[in-house]
């Protein structure tokens, strides 16, 4: 029984990372693809060599395939096991972002559906009081301390970006204002990365900033949909919060 359930456990683990060995195990089969053809090709180099010397000649190229055709076998079998694998964790790893991206469109709508049935219930008043006391929460767990502000030079209001965990000091209305630009241009490119946010209220790019942005598809009328909220920070500074609307860009 112990047997068994430790197969299963070394199957499920074989699965799961199965991409990452089929791409290992494809860079390996490159690296010894090269060898094998570079030995082949000496061994067919010297075959030639001994044929040409024996018979007296110079060999055609048919001959030449004729003789050495044999020792190019291991290289081209190794070569074709290698694109396999390659092509075999690609393959597995398509399927799986595409499985993903249905799971987070199911989610997203479910999520929508949610809030807009809460909004329904409670009203949209207390459904910004719930969304401010969130967003209270958020700056209560990560107080600005000894952290670095980034000074934007848009303004002396401290600001804090849900996303990137990150203090800087802007003012709402020029907040506002590059979220209005950035919507004119999302209307006519149809998406823009999240960096493009933070290039213009001058937090500077982040990785998760490649990863996520604005998808007019996704938008209501357009609009680039930026959540504002004024608290007290922890250190009893006004502090505005701001959280925005982002999707994958692999969803695209």
């Amino acid at each position: 029984m112990n047997i068994q359930k430790s197969l299963q456990s070394v199957g499920q683990v074989l699965v799961k990372n199965s991409p990452a060995i089929l791409t290992g195990l494809g860079c390996a089969g490159v690296a010894t693809t090269a060898f094998f053809t570079g030995h082949a090709t000496l061994k067919a180099y010297k075959l030639i060599k001994i044929e040409e010397e024996d018979n007296d000649k110079i060999l055609t190229g048919q001959e030449i395939v004729m003789l050495t055709w044999k020792i190019f076998i291991p290289p081209v079998v190794m070569g074709a096991t290698s694109m396999a694998c390659i092509i075999g964790a690609n393959s597995i790893n398509t399927s799986r972002n595409a499985a993903l991206a249905a799971l987070y469109s199911l989610s997203e709508t479910t999520f929508r559906e949610y809030k807009e049935k809460v909004v329904e219930q409670i009203g949209r008043n207390k459904e910004l009081q719930v969304r401010d006391l969130v967003a209270k929460d958020r700056l209560d767990k990560n107080p600005v301390g000894d952290r670095t502000v980034i000074i934007t030079g848009n303004g002396d209001v401290l600001c804090y970006d849900t996303l990137s965990d990150r203090y800087f000091r802007s003012s709402a209305e020029k907040i506002r204002q590059q979220v209005l630009d950035l919507g004119y241009r999302l209307r006519s490119e149809m998406w823009l990365d999240l960096n493009e946010f933070y290039d213009a209220v001058g937090l500077g790019s982040t990785k998760l900033g490649y990863q996520m942005g604005f998808d007019l598809d996704r938008t209501r009328n357009g609009n680039i949909e930026v959540e504002y909220s004024t608290h007290l920070a922890p250190n009893n500074e006004p502090c505005l919060s701001v959280e925005a609307t982002v999707y994958p860009k692999h969803t695209r």
